[in-house]
């Protein structure tokens, strides 16, 4: 009986260990494997849209100019720039999130943060936020909001949550003069 009962204690002894895995305790992901750098073009698991040049909206004129963004090419529009100039004078592009499952980074004031080539994001160190109608540069009655206007080329940053998979990404655009703006690129990996 005793040497049943040593036979059990080192089954569940193996058991535990091997159940364990890795000291980090996350079966050995690397942090390279939990981010996205912006401007990334090459990587395992990456898909960039690798545009040789700028899809381009410049108008001036009154508009509405909507830009949907299919980014996994699902038949699901995941993000919507909105581009327009009204009568009165307010002009603005704005970034919307119109699927449940997409969310953009977001700065302490709840406005689009706008990255930088090179800098990173995680799942766990940006602040993810739905996002409608928000400013990335807007004028109305003189007041200027989310002015990414003359900031050179910046980085929107997305999560998607599909199903159980997660995923990084990034919007490369720069904004010329509030509703004129240019596309660079975007990319996205899946992430654990």
């Amino acid at each position: 009986m005793r040497r049943y009962q040593w036979i059990l204690g080192l089954v569940l002894l193996t058991v535990a260990v091997l159940s364990c895995g890795s000291d980090d305790g996350d079966g050995g992901i690397t942090d390279e494997q939990r981010q996205l750098i912006m401007g990334q073009e090459t990587g395992i698991g990456l898909f960039y849209s690798n545009l040789s040049t700028p899809l381009v909206l410049a108008r001036d004129e009154v508009h509405s100019n909507v830009r949907e963004l299919d980014i996994n090419n699902d038949g699901v529009v995941d993000i919507e720039l909105r581009a327009y100039q009204e009568f009165s004078g307010n002009r603005g592009l704005t970034v919307t999130t119109p699927s449940d499952s997409t969310r953009i980074s977001l700065d302490g004031q709840m406005a689009v943060k706008a990255l930088e080539d090179g800098d990173i994001i995680t799942v766990s160190t940006e602040t993810w936020g739905s996002a409608d109608a928000l400013a990335l540069a807007v004028t109305e009655a003189g007041a200027v909001s989310g002015n990414w206007v003359g900031a050179g080329t910046r980085f929107i940053a997305f999560r998607m949550d599909i199903g159980i998979s997660r995923f990084l990404g990034y919007i490369e655009i720069s904004v010329e003069d509030f509703d004129n703006y240019s596309l660079h690129n975007f990319a996205f990996r899946a992430v654990p």
